[in-house]
């Protein structure tokens, strides 16, 4: 099922300036999980000091990954060859965070076109019909872009209890609602609002 813009403008607010920390690709199961740290604020008292949430992408159509040797912007950096396991392994190593505000059905044109002729791995195939992507980067030397297509999202946090999509994007808001707050609850991110 296709995400709502309702949906999709929540997921984006609480996925940004995560880290990156986990990737895991099960193939044989069709479905690839990612796992963030992220910014999040209960509606009473301090964060959890586990941040940790996995997003399982269910019904997975696709990955493709683009690890270059250099920067984001470098149209000649070299392509770097990966397998499943090196491109998990890399996630883990980096746990770089991901930022932008957008990463959930980003159209082509601007979240896949500028790199997929230069693609590291790639599994699966294309799409015969709609489905939802997120975009992932990690912004270091070398650059890490990844695209996954896939049908069902579900959420989950530290305790594998499943999240629900209203509960993770509200926890995400008032976090940095109460950034731009200053409110000290916020202050150890090293995030602050420009004055």
């Amino acid at each position: 099922m296709l995400l709502t813009e309702e949906q999709i403008n929540g997921l984006n607010v609480a996925c940004n300036e995560a880290q990156w920390i986990g990737l895991e690709i099960n193939e044989i199961q069709s479905w690839v999980g990612i796992t963030l740290a992220v910014l999040s604020l209960p509606s009473e008292g301090v964060a959890s000091e586990d941040s940790r949430v996995q997003l399982i992408f269910q019904s997975f159509v696709r990955l493709c990954a683009s690890h270059r040797a250099g920067l984001w912007n470098d149209e000649n950096a070299e392509v770097l060859s990966l397998t499943k396991n090196q491109l998990e392994r890399r996630v883990v190593e980096l746990q770089a965070p991901i930022f932008g505000w957008d990463f959930f059905n980003i159209p082509d044109e601007t979240g896949f076109s500028p790199w997929a002729n230069r693609l590291s791995i790639q599994i699966g195939a294309e799409a015969q019909e709609p489905v939802n992507t997120i975009n992932l980067f990690q912004d270091t030397d070398p650059v890490l872009d990844v695209r996954i297509w896939f049908g069902e999202l579900r959420i989950f946090g530290p305790d594998r209890k499943e999240i629900s999509f209203q509960d993770f994007s509200d926890g995400g808001r008032r976090w940095w609602e109460a950034m731009y707050a200053g409110d000290s609850r916020t202050k150890d991110s090293g995030i602050f609002p420009l004055a």
